[in-house]
């Protein structure tokens, strides 16, 4: 059984959103479009269609920002977040995730299977345990005494993933 918590800061809040953003490939094809896009109005422009190249241009604009918008409407979701605490409890078939606001008062008290984690990533600071496509929980290295029990959470987590996920395939 293991046992961690993880207060959100602004500073672990923003490496998530920047990993999340990052992780979605889609933004390279949003990114071609926008510069098609914009190499297009230039070609209204040249061909004397002001009305469609400054369409284009305008199109072309807001797809290339639209990671930025994206970031800045995300960062004022996660603002809230601040201040805030998950503890969290790994079983040998489930995990628990006890969530606690700013002023420490318990939120939620939510039990999941291992088989309902959408995908892990680690990286050198953080563990995230993706429920969905957007949603993790973020296990922060810095809580852990050593590395190697951070380690071990990561290695006895992933497995139970994996197991679950055997399980779905074979059923």
């Amino acid at each position: 059984m293991n046992k961690t918590t993880t207060v959100y800061t602004k500073e672990n809040l923003d490496t998530f959103l920047k990993f999340a953003l990052n992780k979605n490939k889609y933004f390279i094809v949003i990114y071609i479009c926008s510069a098609i896009i914009i190499l297009a109005s230039i070609f209204m422009f040249i061909y004397n269609d002001i009305a469609y190249g400054i369409i284009y241009l305008l199109l072309g604009l807001f797809f290339a920002s639209y990671q930025l918008i994206i970031m800045q409407i995300s960062k004022k979701k996660l603002k809230i977040s601040i201040g805030c605490r998950d503890e969290f409890e790994f079983l040998q078939d489930k995990f628990k995730v006890v969530s606690y606001s700013a002023s420490n008062e318990e939120i939620s008290t939510m039990i999941k299977k291992y088989d309902d984690i959408y995908k892990t990533y680690q990286n050198n600071n953080f563990f995230y345990i993706f429920i969905d496509k957007i949603n993790a929980y973020i296990i922060d290295k810095s809580n852990f005494k050593d590395e190697k029990e951070f380690e071990q959470l990561i290695n006895f987590v992933t497995s139970k993933v994996e197991v679950s996920k055997q399980q779905k395939k074979a059923q």
